[in-house]
């Protein structure tokens, strides 16, 4: 089964293909790519009312509309091709789009800017600390813990920072003077690191760095130690994956090995790659692949969560409309 919101990637971007809008209709407007083959069409269908539908349908099962196109054996026109997909959409005038910039549009709605931009929670535990304040509360952390962020990314300076910034002040160090950033594959990705974050003696609860990491969808903890850490340790209605990286094999100080475990709410969806067993990986960079990997989908596959749902919605549709709109 193909996810339907990587489609037009897949089988369109690219590729020949021919987009239609349809500006008025009870679906709140529409976009339409369809691509063929010798033996099949792929339809995709973009409704405001519906979202996305994705029909691959066999080239012969298409009606032919009007007896003089089958007596010459003409094609399937687009309506032909649409109505067959979606009868509820015959009659509605459909528009030929022949601006190659749709294409890109497209695919942006597809495939968002914003799913190359990654922000990422990163906490020091101690091998007895059991509690989120405990954890806040840590100044700094130990030699492990400095490898492992030197393993993750490069600390950066905040003030006058270019790229990705992850809600970080980058002009009057408010939040911090360093973090730590990573460019992984075509994507960027800023940690909210509890012990780069500032700290106040004073506040036990530590909110300028729960400001920031209970914000994040997604919360790496490093377990110094070989004690469990409870899922529900990081109180926050954000939160929807937990991560935990414990040191495993560490020979004259230094780390060998990590043990990688990762929960998730029960309103996600699965996200690859599986996790093998048991979940131990050499300290290289086949580990930091995984690990970005398993991360950034779980970030993107928040957007299927029940607390999310409806808010990607509402973008998505804003989006479409405007497409719409602007090549109608």
């Amino acid at each position: 089964l193909e996810a339907k919101d990587t489609w037009y990637g897949k089988h369109f971007f690219g590729k020949e293909h021919t987009n239609y809008v349809i500006a008025e209709s009870a679906r709140g407007g529409c976009a339409i790519s369809i691509a063929s083959d010798d033996l099949f069409y792929r339809i995709m269908i973009r409704s405001v009312q519906d979202g996305v539908e994705c029909f691959k349908v066999t080239r012969t099962d298409v009606r032919v509309s009007g007896a003089l196109r089958r007596i010459l054996r003409r094609p399937p026109t687009c309506k032909d091709i649409i109505e067959f997909c979606k009868p509820e959409l015959k009659g509605v005038r459909v528009s030929k789009v022949n601006n190659v910039a749709i294409a890109e549009k497209l695919h942006e709605l597809e495939e968002p800017k914003f799913d190359k931009l990654y922000r990422i929670g990163l906490v020091y535990a101690t091998a007895d600390q059991s509690s989120e304040s405990e954890m806040y509360s840590n100044v700094s952390g130990s030699e492990r813990w400095d490898e492992f962020l030197e393993f993750l990314g490069s600390k950066v300076k905040l003030k006058g920072f270019d790229k990705y910034d992850g809600g970080l002040d980058t002009k009057n160090d408010m939040t911090g003077e360093y973090s730590l950033f990573s460019e992984w594959r075509d994507a960027q990705i800023m940690f909210h690191v509890s012990t780069l974050l500032p700290f106040l003696p004073a506040d036990r609860q530590q909110l300028a760095r729960k400001k920031h990491i209970g914000n994040d969808r997604c919360v790496i903890i490093f377990r110094d130690g070989d004690a469990p850490i409870c899922p529900s340790i990081i109180h926050s209605k954000q939160l929807h994956i937990l991560a935990v990286v414990q040191p495993h094999d560490v020979v004259d100080g230094v780390t060998q090995s990590y043990q990688f475990a990762v929960a998730s709410r029960d309103s996600m969806p699965p996200f690859e790659p599986d996790m093998p067993n048991p979940p131990v990986f050499p300290k290289d960079d086949s580990f930091r692949d995984f690990l970005f990997e398993k991360l950034t989908n779980g970030v993107i596959a928040t957007r299927y969560a029940q607390e999310f749902a409806a808010l990607m919605n509402c973008l998505y549709s804003t989006r479409l409309s405007e497409i719409v709109n602007a090549f109608s």
